[in-house]
Formats: structure tokens, sequence, C-alpha cells
């Protein structure tokens, strides 16, 4: 098996499963589907490209979280218009985000060949990558630069692997 390890740190990272209409939630870590529309958008696919979006499926997945974060609600006032351009109403949305977070994914297949096509995706993204949602870019040292995937399955790789929270979150625990 081969592993591809991606450290996802950022200020504010947003991993909403459960997000309807004016509140838009956040989990406390990155679902696996989350993760595979991150790699699909490196590799350039689209929504509904299913064949290759249901290959990316079958990957293993693990996630190591290394700093919880906190989270955070920020509101913030939507107005709606009518077709014609006049102002319907406006409302309050709720939006959470998790700060300060940091994980490890890992993300396995006995398939090399994908994993070396997904690893040269990552390198060189066709679609911008986001942490959730498009107000929350990608850290730029989530695959270090001369990065090679691993021969170790994904929970092997993800305990072996040092532990990336900040200094001053070390210090705290």
């Amino acid at each position: 098996m081969k592993t591809i390890l991606m450290k996802l740190a950022g200020p504010l990272q947003s991993w909403g499963t459960n997000s309807h209409y004016e509140n838009r939630q956040t989990n406390r870590f990155p679902s696996k589907s989350a993760i595979i529309g991150m790699i699909a958008a490196a590799m350039g696919y689209r929504r509904y490209e299913n064949k290759k979006l249901d290959e990316l499926r079958k990957l293993s997945f693990a996630v190591r979280v290394d700093q919880q974060g906190d989270i955070l609600r920020d509101f913030q006032i939507a107005i709606s218009h009518k077709s014609n351009g006049e102002m319907l109403r406006s409302y309050v949305t709720n939006r959470y985000y998790l700060q300060d977070a940091v994980f490890v994914v890992a993300i396995g297949s006995e398939d090399e060949a994908l994993i070396e096509k997904i690893n040269d995706s990552l390198k060189r993204p066709y679609f911008q990558l986001y942490l959730g949602r498009k107000s929350c870019p990608i850290n730029t040292d989530y695959l270090s630069k001369d990065y090679k995937p691993s021969d170790q399955g994904v929970i092997e790789s993800l305990t072996s692997l040092q532990w990336k929270a900040a200094n001053w979150y070390q210090r705290r625990c």
C-alpha cells in the first residue's frame, strides 16, 4: 500500500457536513468526502464525473488531530434580491469555523499509479484548494517540498509521523 500524508493547518478551517440555510456548521475534523473533494479539485475533476469520483471514494482514509482548535462563530448579514434586482429581505447567517486546528490526513491505496497521480496533482493542483470553504485557503506546507508517498498503510503512516501541532500548543498539553 502507498500512502500520502497531508498536513492541514490554517487560521480558519470549516468542515461542514450538516449545514442548512442560515446555519453553516463545522465538524471538529475533516471528513473523507471533504478530502476526496480536495483531491478531485487538485486533479481537475468536475462534480458530475462520477466514475472518476468513485475511484477516489475507494481510497483508504484516516485523520489524526494534532491540534484540536476552537470553534469560532461568525455572523454575517446577507441580502436576497428579487429577479428584477430589488431587495427582498436581509437576514443573519451564522457560520462556524475551527480556528488554529492542525490535522494530518492519510490517503492510501494498493493502486500505486493512482497514488502517484494524486501526489502529482496535489503538488500542482488544477483548482485552488481550500480548508473546507473558499474563505479558508490551504496552507502552503500541506505537502513538504520533496514529499514522496510512504510504503506504509494509513494508520502506520500516521503513527510513525512526528506531531505537527504548534510549539505553543505542545507546551500547553
